[in-house]
């Protein structure tokens, strides 16, 4: 999954979310900046200073909303010099996808799906 579909669900998905707020979405966000591969390892600070989130509490309790709601999945290391592991979660509809890259490999015509 590319990441321009990749945000295009995310937004999608978090339009219709009237839970999430500011911080989770700058949070999800910094997380997709930090992760080149699923799972990745996180550094509190690092993720803090990119979503401009200044309270540990505040972090914490996004990340963990962030898992609660299927955002992501998270893996807390509770050692200050540790990492912690982060998943995010993919959030199209695998058979529509696969369905829509079916018929437009049919008709031939390429490009990205849009999520369902």
């Amino acid at each position: 999954m590319t990441l321009a579909l990749h945000l295009r669900c995310f937004y999608a998905k978090a339009g219709r979310d009237m839970r999430l707020r500011r911080p989770h979405l700058s949070l999800y966000m910094a997380l997709l900046a930090q992760g080149c591969e699923n799972p990745f390892l996180v550094k509190r600070k690092e993720v803090m200073l990119c979503a401009r989130i200044n309270s540990r509490v505040t972090y914490h309790r996004c990340m963990l909303e962030l898992a609660a709601w299927g955002y992501i999945r998270y893996v807390p290391s509770y050692d200050p010099g540790s990492k912690s592991q982060v998943r995010i979660i993919y959030l199209g509809e695998k058979p529509v996808v696969l369905s829509l890259i079916d018929r437009l490999s049919e008709t031939g015509v390429e490009g990205e799906q849009p999520c369902s």
